[in-house]
C-alpha cells in the first residue's frame, strides 16, 4: 500500500510528544477493528509493533493504517488456534 503524503508512523508522533489520551483511545479502537477484520479473513499479522502502525490526520480526525505484513499468515478456514 502506498501511503499518502501526510501520513506518519505512530512512533514519530509519540516521540514528538504529540499523542493525547483521546487520540490514543482512537488509535486503539481502530487497531482493534483492523485486527478483527483481518482475523475474520483468517489473516494473522504476526508483527504488530509501533513501527507497523501508520497515522494520518484528515479533517481533524485520526486514521490508523496497519503496515508491514512481511510476517502475515493466512490460516485455512478449518484451522483452530
Amino acid at each position: 500500500q502506498i501511503l499518502e503524503e501526510n501520513t506518519t508512523r505512530l512512533y514519530q508522533k509519540v516521540a514528538q510528544g504529540e499523542l493525547q489520551e483521546e487520540e490514543a483511545c482512537q488509535f486503539l479502537a481502530q487497531i482493534a477493528l483492523s485486527l478483527d477484520k483481518l482475523h475474520s479473513k483468517f489473516i494473522m499479522h504476526r508483527d504488530i509493533s509501533i513501527d507497523s502502525i501508520m497515522v494520518k490526520v484528515k479533517k481533524e480526525r485520526l486514521y490508523v493504517t496497519l503496515s508491514n505484513f512481511n510476517f502475515a499468515y493466512q490460516l485455512k478456514k478449518n484451522h483452530t488456534v
